[in-house]
């Protein structure tokens, strides 16, 4: 999947849907215009946001999660390595099978040299996918 940024902030009436939490990440260092390959999506029903949000690599090269309406979708295929599950607290997640390992983000963020290695390998994957 692919999409292009439209929008570098979320609304007002965007914010009001996506839940009081949403505007404590309103700055995400994304590009409008920009296409990104998406890694995953969650479709979030709690505290921090009801919606659908695609993670994305930043213009800086870290994997964030952003709201999907600040773009249009580009490419609609799904990735081959995405597995759907759903969370204990409802959310629905689309991510390759990695990303469900415990801590597994947090490990990403704190470069635990193994984590970084198997999303360099997941990256490289999915981004051949839609090249």
């Amino acid at each position: 999947m692919k999409v292009r940024c439209n929008s570098v902030k979320i609304s007002d009436s965007n914010l009001h849907t996506l839940g009081k939490n949403a505007a404590a990440k309103n700055h995400f260092n994304i590009t409008i215009g920009k296409e990104y390959v998406v890694f995953g999506l969650i479709f979030g029903f709690d505290d921090w946001g009801c919606g659908c949000f695609a993670q994305i690599l930043s213009d800086y090269d870290h994997l964030i999660q952003v709201p999907i309406i600040l773009f249009d979708i580009v490419d609609n295929r799904i990735s081959n390595y995405w597995d759907l599950r759903k969370s204990v607290d409802g959310n629905i997640t689309l991510w390759p099978s990695s990303f469900y390992l415990e801590y597994y983000h947090d490990d990403l963020f704190e470069e635990v040299p193994d984590i970084v290695a198997d999303f360099k390998k997941v990256k490289q994957s999915i981004i051949t996918e839609f090249e």
